[in-house]
């Protein structure tokens, strides 16, 4: 479930990259899913980060909107995980280990991903820990939709891990704060995760 779960997150900040540059747009429905749009179809718009650009032309492609949902769940199943982390691995920001282990009947490889520079990896992690605790003024979109994506895949246990409760009502109030779109996304995943876990559990 966990690596599922990182593959949606994965997938809605992928998803969330191409909002505010006016590429895609969250669109209300009747059927309260949401869907995605197009929203500049000018090839010139195309990203040049070669991971939004893949999915900016899937999403052009699509004869008809779909739901954001099914545009979550299809990028998890896509291996949006070992896309996102090989990509990293080609701008060395991490690199790849085959680790050989030992199953109960042969052994086996299984891939990690270690960050090359630790440090720089956790900043994003401590710098919400600091504006958690009053001690960083403000916080840019990006890192409250951050915030909100580790509570959607279920990472901010060792977010607010002691972390008073005026952190959490922090948290919650700067969420509110977010773009109508942002805050959409991070619903569908929530509700995308929650899915997943249910369907696991039967």
């Amino acid at each position: 479930m966990a690596d599922y779960a990182a593959g949606l997150g994965i997938g809605a900040a992928l998803l969330a990259e191409l909002i505010p540059s006016g590429r895609i747009a969250v669109v209300a429905s009747g059927d309260d899913q949401g869907h995605l749009v197009m929203v500049n179809l000018d090839p010139r718009a195309r990203p040049s980060d070669v991971l939004r650009r893949g999915l900016w032309e899937q999403i052009r492609a699509e004869p008809q909107p779909l739901p954001v949902r099914a545009w979550l769940d299809f990028l998890t199943v896509d291996g949006v995980f070992v896309k996102a982390a090989d990509h990293m691995v080609s701008a060395g920001l991490m690199e790849r280990h085959e680790l050989a282990t030992r199953g109960r009947w042969r052994r086996r490889t299984e891939t990690a991903y270690w960050p090359v520079e630790p440090l720089v990896a956790a900043a994003p992690f401590h710098r919400l820990r600091r504006w958690l605790d009053g001690r960083e003024a403000s916080l840019p979109v990006t890192d409250v939709f951050l915030l909100g994506l580790t509570e959607a895949v279920g990472l901010h246990r060792h977010l607010f891990c002691h972390r008073t409760g005026q952190a959490r009502k922090r948290a919650v109030e700067a969420q509110r704060h977010l773009p109508r779109q942002l805050r959409a996304l991070l619903a569908h995943l929530g509700d995308a995760v929650s899915s997943a876990a249910t369907a696991r559990t039967f």
